[in-house]
């Protein structure tokens, strides 16, 4: 996922070239046959690069990323069609805990900041939500810097993925770190954007 990031990057900072694209799109595939929540975070990143990028850049972005998931369907598609079985209805599967207030998830994603500052200093999530700000800051922000959108994109593909799967099927992936560890980086380069 970094190596996308940084391919990203090096586009908008040094210009569009095929080795970049090429990049970007092994970078993508890459992420995506390492995890599958990587699939919404690409599709995040396509739309970071629709909204910011213009004319060649915006066209191979989207090529890029386009290729990378027909070829990540090539590849893991078969397996994933026989996985169907596993992943049942809502209230079915590993991570059915019961089924949630409506607010679960919201509780969950405005805390989600401070338990990956660390571990949370007072038991109830009410009091972390004041760290939920996190997701607003970089769009009052961006003109200070740019790359503060692009960070966002990456929190938002993630964590509200996250969130999203907890509230419709009743899960839990916001409490297991080997879900939440996908929007760290988002998460801490915007808290590093900040500081700057």
């Amino acid at each position: 996922g970094l190596c996308m990031l940084d391919a990203i990057v090096r586009i908008e900072t040094g210009g569009v070239n095929w080795r970049r694209i090429s990049i970007l799109s092994a970078a993508a595939t890459g992420a995506m046959l390492t995890h599958y929540f990587a699939i919404p975070l690409t599709g995040a990143l396509a739309v970071y690069i629709v909204v910011r990028w213009r004319g060649t850049a915006r066209r191979n972005g989207i090529l890029a990323l386009a290729g990378a998931t027909i070829l990540y369907a090539g590849i893991w598609g078969p397996f994933m069609l026989n996985q169907r079985v596993n992943v049942g209805p809502g209230e079915q599967g590993f991570l059915f805990e019961g089924l949630w207030s409506r607010w679960y998830a919201a509780k969950q994603l405005a805390a989600l900041p401070s338990k990956l500052l660390g571990p949370p200093v007072a038991k109830s999530i009410a009091a972390a939500w004041p760290a939920a700000v996190i997701y607003f800051l970089p769009l009052l922000l961006v003109r200070k810097n740019r790359f503060l959108l692009l960070w966002l994109f990456w929190l938002l593909g993630t964590a509200f993925v996250l969130g999203m799967f907890d509230q419709v099927r009743a899960s839990h992936h916001l409490s297991f770190t080997r879900y939440l560890v996908l929007c760290g980086p988002g998460f801490y380069l915007i808290f590093a954007g900040l500081l700057v």
